[in-house]
This record gives C-alpha cells, structure tokens and sequence, in this order.
C-alpha cells in the first residue's frame, strides 16, 4: 500500500461517520447518504492518481 493510500485511508476511516451525517442532513436517507459519501470519496480519491 502506498503512502497515498494509507493517507486516505486514514482520513475516510477518522472522517466517514462525520461525513454520513452531514449526507443525511442534506437527502433525509440514511441509504442515499451513504452512497452520496461513497461517490464523494471515491471522486476526491480519483483525481489525485493523476
């Protein structure tokens, strides 16, 4: 694993329950919330392997 990834890693794992929260105060779905996290992290992780 990467520097990089572990970094991330780090971050997503101290910051997920936050950023549910925050997902679920602007949709009202506990389900929703977690894929609007999941497609949040996924976009900020993508571009920095450019």
């Amino acid at each position: 694993m990467s520097t990089r990834d572990a970094e991330f890693s780090a971050y997503v794992a101290q910051r997920r329950t936050h950023l549910r929260r925050i997902a679920y105060l602007v949709c009202g779905d506990v389900h929703r919330a977690e894929d609007l996290v999941q497609t949040a992290l996924m976009k900020l992780y993508r571009p920095a392997d450019r």
